[in-house]
């Protein structure tokens, strides 16, 4: 028979001679296909029924390895601790089947018993109350809030022991208006407030008029209140100025979310050691209230404030960590508040303030060359990078940097800019000269326009010790860059580079103005509009 090749690599017809051949190769493939695949058949039964019989012998050898679990042979106080160690220790604990500690009673009978009988699990709690609802709602609120009111008890009158509590309350009032859900649950909560340590309210008014009443000596062991009112009554400040809960001696720490009076309040501010407030329109009560909370060692502020000036310090001599939310309008050079405080060993810095076009903040500055030990820094973003760098020369011992991304992007076409200096400060060729020789964690959430030359050069330059440098430990950038470098992402990427280095690096590739060949059209934002049978849309359903 002739050579069929020519057919393979052509489009020619074959002749009938050669179609005849082409038939009979086939079919001496079908047959050993075939063959191949009976084969195939047998195997997979046999594979089929091996299996079968695994999974049963596996089944039935379950109860003797359960016998023989490790997790048996446990003593009951070391499960407890395990138990305890469960526990979310960033938040309280929530009702929910799916958390401990609910879910350790879930696992078996025997550790249920355990769990139930540790009461160092139920010691903590979160609990959202429904206040409002809808009408057509209401039976079904009424009967979540009975269990829930009924799982609480359980929880804190019994479970808990006699042990110190933490409890946070949240008052759901999504509907304002309609009738109240009538709860037990601030019955209960008032019942064990002999054992209350640290307790957060967001609540409103009724219900922390409720609060206030206690007495010193019903709160013997309060070391921490919150309070977040829901909604405003004229009322809250008078029922918060005659409490004695405030005076207790035990209290600690105090955090207010309301409309500013806190100043007012009854409270011994030299007991404290953590105080959070806000404060508006006026700063004077805020520096007396400041100058006999010498003991404080956190101080979280608020501040909507208009042309305060203070020339004198304030020593806060304990002071280790403050966080600073400034609303006011700026005032060029005035020092405000924050420039105003005296804290040598100032640890952390939390600042975010309301800056004319991200202008440098004269206080933060003051408050830094006053503070030599600052380990931790989050400023919101200035205007430019060189600011952070006059920023960062006053913090020669920081070990953590944080700056927040913006809470708003405006569509436009951003300045063109390089940010290829502001790295470079951190990896001179002279290491003593180089930006906060200490820096461990690196954290900058808006988008950095750099060379990726420059930035493997920043991370592999203190991805080892190099005295007197401390080596990265985390980076986290959002970065833009030029699409001739795009090589160099994987090489960033690599261990030659990153070492171990925990690296959470976003690379964007710049969209160039005119490139934007999409402008003007909003695409579907879910799959389902792409076959959803719709009248509606028309040609200019996705036209901006």
């Amino acid at each position: 028979m002739a050579s069929l090749e020519h057919l393979f690599t052509t489009n020619h017809s074959p002749t009938d001679d050669e179609r005849a051949g082409l038939k009979e190769n086939v079919a001496d493939y079908d047959d050993k296909l075939a063959a191949i695949t009976q084969k195939i058949y047998a195997l997979e039964e046999q594979l089929r029924s091996l299996n079968e019989e695994k999974m049963a012998l596996l089944e039935a050898s379950k109860p003797f390895r359960r016998a023989l679990s490790p997790f048996r042979q446990l003593p009951e106080d070391v499960v407890r601790a395990i138990f305890v160690a469960c526990l979310e220790t960033r938040w309280n604990p929530t009702m929910a089947k799916t958390e401990a500690p609910v879910l350790l009673t879930r696992i078996s009978r025997a550790t249920r018993m355990i769990a139930l009988t540790t009461s160092a699990l139920w010691a903590a709690i979160h609990i959202p109350i429904i206040t409002s609802v809808k009408r057509e709602v209401m039976d079904t609120a009424q009967s979540i809030m009975t269990a829930r009111a009924k799982g609480v008890k359980e929880w804190l009158l019994r479970r808990s022991g006699n042990l110190p509590l933490h409890i946070s309350v949240y008052e759901n009032r999504a509907y304002s208006g309609t009738r109240n859900v009538t709860s037990e649950i601030i019955d209960i909560l008032t019942a064990c407030c002999s054992r209350w340590k640290n307790v957060y309210f967001s609540c409103c008014p009724t219900t922390l008029s409720r609060i206030s009443s206690l007495t010193q000596s019903e709160v013997p062991f309060l070391q921490s209140l919150a309070i977040s009112p829901v909604g405003y009554s004229s009322d809250e400040i008078h029922f918060w100025r005659n409490t004695e809960i405030l005076k207790s001696p035990t209290l600690k720490k105090f955090h207010d979310s309301g409309k500013g009076k806190t100043l007012c309040y009854p409270i011994n501010w030299l007991n404290l050691t953590h105080l959070s407030i806000y404060c508006a329109r006026t700063m004077d009560n805020l520096v007396d209230v400041l100058r006999q909370a010498s003991s404080l060692v956190r101080l979280d502020l608020t501040l909507m404030v208009y042309g305060f000036s203070y020339p004198e310090t304030i020593p806060l001599l304990c002071l280790t960590t403050l966080v600073v939310t400034d609303l006011s309008p700026p005032l060029n050079e005035n020092l405000g508040i924050v420039g105003a405080i005296y804290a040598p060993f100032l640890e952390a810095i939390s600042y975010n303030a309301k800056l004319c076009g991200g202008s440098r903040s004269p206080g933060l500055i003051a408050c830094l060359k006053r503070s030599p030990n600052v380990r931790e820094l989050s400023t919101g973003q200035p205007s430019s990078t060189n600011i952070l760098v006059e920023y960062l020369s006053y913090c020669p011992t920081l070990v953590i940097l944080h700056v927040p991304g913006p809470g708003f992007v405006p569509h436009e076409r951003p300045i063109k800019r390089n940010d290829d200096s502001f790295l470079r400060e951190f990896f001179r060729d002279d290491a003593a000269q180089c930006l906060c020789p200490r820096l461990e964690y690196f954290r900058y959430e808006p988008t950095l326009l750099v060379s990726l030359t420059t930035l493997r050069g920043f991370l592999a330059y203190r991805k080892v010790a190099n005295p007197p440098l401390s080596r990265w430990k985390a980076v986290i950038m959002n970065v833009e860059y030029d699409r001739v470098e795009e090589p160099l992402i994987q090489e960033i990427r690599s261990s030659e580079v990153a070492g171990d280095i925990r690296l959470g690096i976003f690379f964007k590739k710049p969209i160039p103005y005119m490139e934007r060949l999409d402008e003007g059209i909003v695409r579907a934002v879910s799959l389902v509009d792409v076959w959803w049978p719709s009248a509606l849309v028309d040609d200019r359903t996705y036209l901006s």
